[in-house]
């Protein structure tokens, strides 16, 4: 495997922690289900566009399955794999980013109860959000304009005002915090 592995567990049966890495060198994800002894011997890889890097799991279309996002760093795209409940993640689409994308983070930031997707473009001043359509089909990137240029992003409520904030860290080894006014 690739060291540039991102851990993140998935509940997928159980609920027993699974776990999903993303493997560069194969442009491939690997699924590692739990077989309940905490030893994980087998895995099921999912082939996704060039360059995987960053990772994160969430319930896309509230069908209460588990769902895989991960960023392509050399074909400057996300990719989404809805869980269809028996493990298997098909492709369901991709979205441009528009230049080298490390991290995605997952929340609800308009409050539908969906969540949304939220990826840094390493090589220029914008994040994108991607908002979902309530289905896990998700809207073209709405560029949030930075400062400067953005490798990785996470969610919180920051200023415990109830909504979902982001935090920013940039290439030029700084943090910055996005409130959420909506």
């Amino acid at each position: 495997m690739s060291n540039k592995l991102k851990l993140y567990q998935i509940y997928y049966h159980y609920s027993y922690p699974d776990f999903v890495t993303t493997d560069y060198s194969d442009n491939t994800i690997s699924l590692y289900i739990n077989p309940k002894n905490g030893i994980f011997k087998n895995k099921k890889k999912i082939y996704t566009s060039i360059g995987p890097w960053g990772i994160a799991t969430a319930d896309l279309n509230n069908d209460n399955f588990i769902d895989i996002v991960n960023t392509n760093f050399v074909s400057f795209t996300i990719s989404v794999f809805l869980n269809d409940g028996h493990g298997n993640f098909n492709k369901w689409d991709t979205y441009y980013i528009g230049g080298t994308t490390m991290s995605v983070a997952l929340a609800d930031l308009n409050n539908d109860t969906f969540i949304d997707i939220i990826a840094e473009n390493n090589d220029a001043d914008f994040i994108c959000i991607f908002l979902n359509k309530q289905n896990g089909i998700f809207e073209t990137c709405q560029q949030v304009i930075t400062d400067w240029n953005v490798n990785a992003v996470t969610t919180g409520d920051f200023n415990g005002d109830g909504k979902i904030d982001l935090a920013l860290c940039t290439v030029q080894n700084t943090m910055n915090v996005l409130l959420n006014l909506c």
